[in-house]
């Protein structure tokens, strides 16, 4: 699959195959079995399982008083 929208860089000729029958499937009920044929192969082989997990340390100086941090890593950063 050289797709440049393959994030995941799955090269996998049925998933191939079946997210083109899916696009290509004019019946809803086709098009249903389909996704959920593609969903079942991407869980039994678990190709791509995301865990977003990190830890945020804000450093500051001892001295600072009366600080509040931001309470997420976006907000407020005027650096």
């Amino acid at each position: 699959m050289g797709d440049p929208g393959n994030w995941g860089r799955i090269n996998d000729s049925v998933i191939g195959d079946l997210y083109s029958q899916q696009t290509q499937a004019v019946d809803a009920a086709e098009r249903r079995s389909a996704i959920i044929e593609l969903q079942k192969r991407l869980l039994d082989n678990a190709y791509y399982l995301p865990g977003l997990w990190w830890t945020r340390r804000v450093v500051h100086w001892t001295k600072v008083k009366n600080y509040v941090a931001a309470p997420n890593h976006y907000s407020n950063q005027k650096l």
